[in-house]
C-alpha cells in the first residue's frame, strides 16, 4: 500500500503537537480553541481521505500516480479504507500528547505507545495466523486497533487524573 497518500492526509496532525503544547500557555480559553481546531483538522483530514478512499479517486492515486498494476491498486483498497481514520486517530493523539506534555505527566504517552505496541502485534499475529485475510488488510486492522487502544487509554488517563481537564496558565 503507497503511505505518501496516508501520510498526506497524517501530516497535519503530526505537526499539531508542537503547536498545541505552545499555545496551551494562553490558559483555558486557548484550550477550547485549540480543542475546536482539532475536531475540525481531525474531520478534515479524515474526511478528505474517505473521499478518496471510497470513490474512483482511489483508483487514479494508485493506478495513474503511484503506478502499480491493476492487481496490485485494487488490493490497496480496502487497506486504505481502513486506514482513512488515522488523520483524525492521529490529530487526537496529538492533541493528548501534547496536554500530557504541558502538565508535565508524560508516564501516560510511554504506556499508550506500549499499549499501541502490544496491540498492533498481537491483532497482526491473530488476523494473520486465524483468518484469511491477507497481510495489508491485517496490517491495516492492527495498526487502527493500536492507535483506537492507545487513544482511549489516554482518554481514560485524562478522565481518570482530571489534571489535564484545566490548563494553568
Amino acid at each position: 500500500m503507497d503511505n505518501a497518500l496516508i501520510f498526506i492526509f497524517r501530516s497535519a496532525g503530526l505537526s499539531f503537537q508542537e503547536a498545541v503544547i505552545a499555545l496551551l500557555k494562553k490558559g483555558d480559553e486557548s484550550y477550547r480553541k485549540l480543542r475546536s481546531f482539532a475536531w475540525l483538522l481531525g474531520g478534515a483530514s479524515s474526511g478528505l481521505l474517505v473521499l478518496i478512499a471510497f470513490s474512483p479517486a482511489v483508483t487514479l492515486w494508485f493506478r495513474d500516480i503511484s503506478g502499480l498494476s491493476p492487481e496490485l491498486a485494487q488490493l490497496t483498497v480496502v487497506p486504505i479504507r481502513i486506514f482513512a481514520v488515522i488523520p483524525a486517530l492521529e490529530v487526537l493523539l496529538a492533541f493528548q500528547r501534547a496536554l500530557f506534555v504541558k502538565s508535565k505527566s508524560t508516564r501516560p504517552i510511554t504506556m499508550a505507545t506500549a499499549i499501541e505496541v502490544v496491540v498492533i502485534t498481537a491483532v497482526l499475529l491473530l488476523a494473520v495466523s486465524r483468518t484469511g485475510l491477507i497481510g495489508v488488510v491485517a496490517a491495516a486492522l492492527a495498526a487502527v486497533s493500536g492507535r483506537l487502544c492507545a487513544n482511549a487509554y489516554l482518554l481514560r488517563m485524562d478522565l481518570g487524573t482530571k489534571k489535564i481537564i484545566h490548563v494553568s496558565a
